[in-house]
C-alpha cells in the first residue's frame, strides 16, 4: 500500500511513540520510506509519547481525544503531500 520497505514502516510505528526511536533505522530504510518518516515526523511523531502524557495531565480527556485525532490527522495529511510531491517530481 504505501510502497515502503520494512524499516520504513517500522519507523513509522516508532514514530508514533518518538521519532527518536526511528533514526537508527533511517539509514536502511528506501527513499520514499526516508521522506515519508520524515514528514511524518515533523507532524504526526510523539502521538502516544511524551506530549500524550502531558496533554492527558493538564486538560479533560476530550482534548485528549482531540489531541490523538489531530496528530494522527497531521501525520496522514504529510504522507499524502510526500506522494503528491513525488508523483509529481517522477512526471517531470
Amino acid at each position: 500500500m504505501l510502497h515502503i520497505n520494512q524499516y520504513a514502516l517500522i519507523g513509522l510505528i516508532l514514530s508514533l511513540g518518538t521519532s527518536i526511536a526511528m533514526m537508527p533505522l533511517f539509514s536502511k530504510m528506501d527513499t520514499k520510506g526516508k521522506l515519508i518518516n520524515a514528514a511524518f515526523s515533523v507532524s504526526g511523531a510523539y502521538v502516544f509519547g511524551g506530549q500524550l502524557g502531558f496533554i492527558a495531565s493538564v486538560s479533560n480527556s476530550f482534548s485528549t481525544t482531540i489531541f490523538i485525532i489531530a496528530k494522527l490527522s497531521a501525520g496522514i495529511l504529510a504522507i499524502l503531500m510526500v506522494y503528491l510531491f513525488t508523483k509529481r517530481r517522477m512526471e517531470n
